[in-house]
């Protein structure tokens, strides 16, 4: 038996989970705890002995491949479309989406360390959503825009419509499963799927000529010694224990059964699924939760759209123009001698926030990626970057007053004189963050039209000057 993808301390590079930005706290009160259903986070997994070769159980194992996905990967459902209108335009819209250059290579970050996807992306789905990962924010093409694709991601929308209900079906039918085990692990959880990352697989070097972007080749996986097009992991930045539901496509060859998905959790083998040109395969409830998956490469080309419950609440357009609205309609209410530790702070984390999780997160993606979102995406970024502008421009005229007004050189403002330079310190140090991001080799090595737009500019020495400024004030 290998090792445990679970319980391994080695990083992926495609994704990860992320946890949000922790926030200083001014004056607040102790979080209330949350409870916790241990029945959805703690479910017993069997032990089941190994079989296969090199470690795996596989589909020639028979029963005993059946029994293991039964008892240990019970969230895991597989069946394959019917529905022949559907996967007609389904079909269409992706290789149209190819056709006309909509899926990038993405260009990750994990530490240190930064590194390019495997495969290509393009992110569909309801209008105004994003999708994190690896400190990528990938923004959604909206499947309702008639003028994208001349409406052709329409039929990405009715596979979602789709997929919905035929996970709804296969929860429902978890929930009234005689094992109480799987009905509090697969029988729970949300599938209102809000968004589809879509991956596109190449074997060979055609994605260059398709997308002008240098062919990024699988990695062999050191444990399984196969190539692998995603690595091992968790999808990240979803609603708690929602369903993922995934259509596969292989366009080149329907008869094609040589891509798998790979599934480890700690106390079963490593399992290999074979999949087939049109399947629909389910990770139900907790199974994200609890177990790690990658995908094997196979030898023609993959589609594979992967329909998620993506978090909203601090993700999409109209919660952070609603962030903006507020701050911004108590500009009025700030005055020059009324400058306090919360109000800089307010001003100080949105001004951070539409800098480093929005504006920078759009341009660093390049000219194409700006041409593609030029309907939906750009103008509102603008909005965005244009609001940035007057928070930038207020939360300097405040650190002005801080330091020449003497009235805020006492012991009474050294709160507020803290919190700027707190807000300011993060800013710079996100700043260095994105320079050196941005000045890795795999950027360079990107052609023009791809390569990072440096967007916002900003001079990093003022902002040193003006910290250092006020760590002055607060030593006298």
């Amino acid at each position: 038996m290998g090792k445990k993808k679970g319980n391994s301390n080695k990083r992926n590079q495609d994704e990860i989970i992320l946890l949000p930005k922790a926030k200083l706290q001014v004056n607040q009160p102790p979080a209330k705890k949350t409870k916790v259903d241990h029945r959805i986070l703690k479910d017993p997994l069997p032990r089941v002995s190994c079989f296969g070769t090199e470690g795996c159980l596989k589909e020639e194992n028979g029963d005993d491949f059946q029994k293991c996905l039964d008892e240990s990967y019970c969230g895991f459902e597989r069946t394959n479309m019917k529905d022949l209108q559907l996967k007609k335009g389904v079909h269409a819209c992706l290789e149209r989406l190819r056709s006309e250059g909509y899926f990038h290579y993405d260009i990750v970050q994990f530490n240190d360390i930064v590194n390019s996807t495997r495969v290509q992306r393009v992110l569909v789905g309801e209008p105004g959503t994003t999708y994190l990962y690896q400190k990528l924010r990938l923004f959604s093409l909206p499947w309702s825009d008639e003028t994208i694709l001349d409406g052709s991601l329409r039929a990405i929308q009715d596979l979602n419509s789709d997929l919905k209900v035929s996970s709804k079906q296969l929860i429902e039918s978890k929930r009234n499963h005689d094992s109480k085990h799987v009905r509090h692990s697969a029988g729970v959880g949300s599938c209102e799927f809000n968004l589809t990352l879509i991956n596109a697989a190449m074997v060979n070097t055609s994605a260059e000529v398709d997308l002008q972007q240098p062919f990024v080749h699988f990695r062999k996986d050191s444990e399984l010694g196969v190539n692998i097009a995603v690595n091992w992991h968790r999808d990240s930045t979803l609603e708690p224990f929602s369903t993922i539901a995934v259509y596969h496509h292989t366009p080149d060859d329907p008869q094609d059964t040589t891509w798998q998905i790979a599934m480890n959790c700690e106390q079963a083998p490593t399992t290999l699924v074979n999949l087939h040109d049109n399947d629909c395969y389910y990770m139900l409830g907790n199974f994200n939760h609890h177990h790690a998956h990658a995908v094997v490469a196979g030898k023609t080309a993959r589609y594979a759209s992967t329909h998620r419950v993506a978090v909203t609440h601090n993700a999409n357009f109209d919660y952070v123009h609603q962030e903006c609205t507020k701050v911004l309609s108590g500009f009025g209410e700030l005055t020059d001698k009324s400058i306090d530790a919360i109000q800089v702070r307010k001003i100080g984390e949105l001004c951070n926030v539409l800098e480093f999780d929005w504006v920078r997160q759009f341009f660093v993606q390049g000219a194409v990626h700006a041409r593609q979102h030029s309907t939906w995406w750009y103008p509102r970024i603008e909005k965005l970057e244009t609001v940035w502008k007057l928070l930038e421009k207020r939360l300097q005229h405040m650190s002005d007053c801080l330091l020449q007004d003497t009235r805020y050189h006492s012991k009474q403002s050294a709160k507020t004189i803290k919190m700027m330079v707190y807000i300011l310190r993060t800013k710079l140090d996100e700043r260095k963050q994105w320079e050196k991001r941005l000045a890795h080799k795999h950027y360079k090595d990107l052609p023009d039209q791809f390569r990072p737009i440096n967007r916002p500019q900003v001079d990093l020495r003022d902002l040193e000057k003006v910290i250092r400024e006020l760590n002055i004030i607060l030593l006298c």
